[in-house]
């Protein structure tokens, strides 16, 4: 069995650093709660990082800053945008959450909602 067959129940970094010890994992969230919830359990293999950033995802600028502690932005990256989507009013605001952070060849965004406006 691979490793994401046997991890799909954890979080997004236990299974990307199951696979690859050295992946690089950045969560952000505007809500303090959730804040205080990642400090206590994101935590990070030996070889990779994770690191959450307190801001709303609509504030690319500040994300993408804060993000670059952890991550090299001049490589591929992967977005995943779970749930987001249709919390963003317009289109042209998700358009921004989702095409500024794939500056990079080959980086990639993945969305697991359908937003209200798209319909």
């Amino acid at each position: 069995m691979s490793p994401i067959d046997e991890t799909t129940a954890n979080n997004t970094h236990e299974v990307a650093q199951a696979v690859t010890p050295t992946a690089r994992i950045v969560y952000v969230d505007y809500d303090p709660l959730v804040q205080a919830h990642a400090r206590t359990l994101l935590t990070s293999g030996p070889d990779g990082a994770t690191d959450f950033v307190h801001a709303d995802v609509r504030d690319v600028d500040r994300v993408l800053a804060e993000a670059a502690r952890t991550l090299d932005l001049d490589r591929p990256v992967a977005v995943i945008l779970s749930g987001i989507l249709a919390h963003l009013p317009t289109a042209e605001e998700a358009r921004d959450v989702t095409r500024r952070p794939r500056s990079a060849p080959t980086s990639t965004v993945s969305s697991s909602s359908s937003p209200a406006w798209s319909t």
